[in-house]
């Protein structure tokens, strides 16, 4: 149970982290209108805001993601398909 909440933790940081870069990009590209102009011009404009958080929201979802560890990465994947010759050979 505990990794599937990390692995929950993992997508909603890096959800995060899309929003706010992409909302940080609609902020630079919007930079010279004068409605988001206000809010670029000051001490610490919005647009680094966003951008700080989705830098630290992804740092974070690595995290949560290198929580996990490579055991339980390893119960998530598929049993590998063996070739019908290799299980012959081994069986013989």
């Amino acid at each position: 149970m505990l990794p599937t909440a990390r692995r929950r933790w993992t997508t909603v940081f890096y959800s995060l982290g899309l929003v706010m870069t992409l909302a940080f990009i609609a902020l630079v590209l919007a930079g010279n209108v004068d409605l988001v102009w206000r809010f670029e011009h000051t001490g610490f404009p919005l647009s680094w805001m966003f951008g700080v958080t989705a830098i630290l929201a992804f740092l974070v979802a690595e995290f949560c993601d290198s929580l996990l560890g490579p055991s339980s990465r390893k119960e998530e994947r598929s049993p590998q398909v063996v070739p019908e010759w290799e299980t012959i050979e081994r069986f013989s």
